[in-house]
């Protein structure tokens, strides 16, 4: 089984005035190939912290961060962290972030058009994993024309499309109405046993944690299996 991201005793403090907060104090962690993580635990614990940093989006104060074999500081370059982001990590956050002037089409091709795939075959890939998400028909819509759930699922399918080594979510469902989301764990939940999706979630909504075949809690700084 191969190890897909690895991290070794991951420190992260934040500082205001005279006060520290350290909000990661050694984590470890191993991710293999396919595997479905969540991570649960109260506001404020530093769940998204963590996720920020294995996304290259934060930095820890110590620590290694190594995906597939190559540690995450031999990308801390301008060129490298683009590289890494682009290539190496699909993000999924609470707000889709989609690009309000683009169709949902253009929207999921853009991962594979800055990674420079022909025109042609990212409009095709782009189409399958809206088919997989239940959009293809929603495809030339604009995001101001499609509902929250039907937006964050184009988002999904942003992320994965360039089929990277990992996907991090950080609540995806968070801003989801109860049967959206529901219909959004459903979707999710396939998709990654569909197309063995390496998968990190952070996520309070239970039914989305109680997917994944690893389940953690973070607490006082450190990953508990649960």
């Amino acid at each position: 089984m191969s190890v897909i991201l690895e991290t070794k005793k991951l420190v992260k403090t934040y500082k205001s005035d005279e006060v520290q907060v350290e909000v990661l104090k050694g984590v470890d962690l191993i991710i293999n190939k396919g595997d479905f993580l969540s991570i649960r635990g109260s506001s404020g614990v530093g769940k998204s912290t963590l996720l920020n940093i294995l996304g290259a989006l934060d930095k820890a104060d110590s620590g290694e961060v190594c995906i597939e074999g190559k540690t995450l500081n031999s990308y801390f370059n301008e060129d490298g962290l683009h590289l890494y982001r682009r290539e190496k990590v699909g993000f999924i956050f609470q707000n889709h972030y989609l690009m309000s002037d683009f169709t949902v089409l253009e929207n999921v091709m853009m991962p594979l058009l800055l990674n420079s795939v022909d025109r042609k075959t990212a409009k095709n890939k782009a189409l399958e994993v809206l088919d997989n998400v239940g959009l293809k028909e929603r495809a030339k819509h604009y995001p101001s024309q499609i509902s929250g759930g039907e937006s964050q699922r184009a988002a999904v399918a942003r992320a994965i499309v360039h089929e990277p080594p990992i996907v991090l979510a950080d609540e995806p469902t968070g801003n989801l109405d109860t049967k959206n989301s529901e219909n959004f764990v459903d979707i999710f939940a396939r998709l990654q046993k569909e197309r063995d999706l390496t998968v990190l979630v952070v996520t309070h909504d239970m039914n989305l944690a109680d997917k994944a075949d690893k389940r953690f809690k973070l607490y006082d700084g450190l990953l508990f299996t649960v």
